[in-house]
């Protein structure tokens, strides 16, 4: 190898800056090897399928958003408002899905963005607690910001665990109605 990098002191006995060595391409990891992509799909697998868990609950579309909206009245809890509908009949069941917004009204763009991440994070600690297949539009209220981080992951799971509840509910008495 070949050290670019000077040894000893310069006068005035300040010691001198050390110029990096260059990697050889052939040590260099490959950009394929590094496990933030995700692998390329199976045989018979459409590449939909093989996005990482990470964002598979989230909601993308501006027509679930407004779906969601109409199928459902809103709900209230302490620091958020929330909306949910079922997924509909003929969609593949992906799991539930969550949409989160942040609206001007909640402050510039450094709040909003502050607010969404703690969101995130609340949700993706929370989703074992919501199992059936719907969607969950969430509006945090600006107090998302100063509430304690523990109280936000409850209210979080609270909201989960209700919607549980009334989802399950609702799938067993259409269950019994279909019986009869």
């Amino acid at each position: 190898q070949i050290s670019i990098a000077s040894s000893g002191l310069e006068p005035g006995g300040r010691e001198s800056r050390k110029t990096p060595t260059a990697v050889p391409l052939t040590a260099a990891v490959p950009l394929s090897a590094s496990p933030f992509i995700a692998p390329d799909p199976a045989p018979g697998q459409s590449s939909s399928v093989t996005l990482s868990r990470a964002r598979d609950w989230r909601l993308h579309k501006h027509a679930d958003y407004q779906r969601v909206y109409q199928a459902s009245r809103k709900q209230f809890s302490t620091s958020m408002t929330y909306f949910v509908a079922a997924q509909p009949v003929g969609s593949p069941s992906t799991g539930p899905r969550v949409g989160i917004t942040a609206g001007k009204v909640l402050g510039k763009a450094v709040e909003r963005n502050r607010i969404k991440r703690r969101m995130r994070a609340a949700i993706v600690g929370n989703l074992d607690a919501l199992r059936s297949d719907v969607d969950v539009v969430l509006h945090p209220k600006r107090s998302v910001l100063a509430v304690e981080w523990t109280a936000l992951r409850n209210e979080v799971r609270r909201i989960f665990v209700k919607i549980e509840e009334i989802h399950a509910c609702g799938s067993e008495r259409g269950a019994q109605e279909r019986k009869q």
